[in-house]
């Protein structure tokens, strides 16, 4: 059984992975490959809070409730994007998109996104959102 957009199951997952997948050095219990489960666990955390498979940029797809707040920074996105977000009481409240390299880039805007702004070298603007999406084609940096 597969479990999309599920955070609380990925969240579960997570733990048993520290709990019993992961010796007390932190290394994971599988030999040779001992790395393997450690990269995994940090890209599973990754891929819950952004994911970019589909060609679009789709901010907290798999947040736990047990994560009501928090944020993060500096995670690469396909097309050649960094993200940062913040999130309160497990809602987005701020997001960043850099540009490492010049392209436009499709952001899947939240539900409840109705009052966010939009801001492009801090300055405000009014950008077309179609079916949820908004596209946005920056220069690198």
């Amino acid at each position: 059984m597969i479990f999309f957009h599920d955070g609380n199951h990925a969240y579960k997952l997570y733990g048993n992975l520290l709990k019993n997948g992961t010796l007390d050095n932190l290394w994971d219990t599988h030999p040779p490959f001992q790395i393997d489960g450690n990269f995994g666990g940090c890209a599973g955390i990754a891929e819950m809070l952004v994911q970019s498979q589909t060609g679009e940029i789709e901010l907290l797809p798999a947040l736990p409730s047990a994560w009501k707040s928090g944020s993060f920074k500096g995670l690469k996105v396909r097309g050649g994007g960094e993200v940062s977000a913040k999130w309160k009481e497990g809602r987005l409240a701020e997001a960043g998109l850099k540009a490492l390299v010049p392209g436009s880039f499709r952001i899947k805007l939240p539900a409840d996104s109705a009052n966010m702004s939009i801001k492009i070298n801090q300055k405000a603007v009014s950008l077309p959102v179609a079916d949820g999406i908004l596209e946005v084609a920056l220069q690198a940096g």
